[in-house]
């Protein structure tokens, strides 16, 4: 099994900066939320804003969690299959209460229907937050464990937000079949 050994204090340390996930996972959270559902059309300016402002929202929170989850001692050899599983799973859900409160706080239940707009949102939101941290955190992780700059990683995932809606948009139409 493939693992990623954190061999020292310092090092253990320095993945776990709180400030750090937060505030990086803040920026993608707002950026993603945004051009995400903009870049496929959803031009809802109301639905855009509340997207990003609840992707940055929840970005804190999931960098909060990420960096208390890794500075724990038992991630002294973390195996890298379960780091890929756990950015994937934390990313769905990220993405989730994005697009559910995205939804929501437009008034989606307003508008009848509610319930249909609201899931349709939260599930391509997950789908596209499943993507964005599953790529993003291992080697975001591997940088913060070597104490490198991390802001063009962070970049990258910000310029790569707009493909996030196309992505979970063919992710959908694939298990549907629409």
């Amino acid at each position: 099994m493939t693992t990623l050994t954190i061999p020292s204090g310092a090092e253990l340390a320095r993945l776990g900066e709180r400030r750090s996930w937060v505030r990086d996972l803040t920026i993608i959270g707002g950026v993603s939320g945004a051009l995400a559902p903009a870049a496929v059309g959803f031009l809802m300016p109301g639905y855009v804003l509340l997207a990003g402002a609840f992707g940055a929202g929840s970005g804190a929170v999931v960098g909060h969690l990420a960096a208390s989850m890794l500075t724990k001692e038992r991630v002294r050899r973390l195996p890298v299959a379960g780091l890929l599983v756990g950015g994937v799973g934390l990313g769905a859900l990220w993405g989730a209460l994005t697009g559910f409160g995205a939804a929501l706080g437009l008034g989606a239940f307003a508008h009848g229907g509610g319930g249909v707009l609201l899931a349709l949102s939260a599930l391509l939101a997950s789908v596209a937050g499943a993507i964005q941290l599953g790529w993003f955190w291992l080697p975001y992780a591997i940088l913060r464990a070597r104490g490198r700059r991390t802001w063009p990683l962070v970049v990258v995932a910000s310029l790569l937000a707009p493909a996030l809606g196309w992505a979970a948009l063919a992710g959908f139409a694939l298990v549907t079949g629409h």
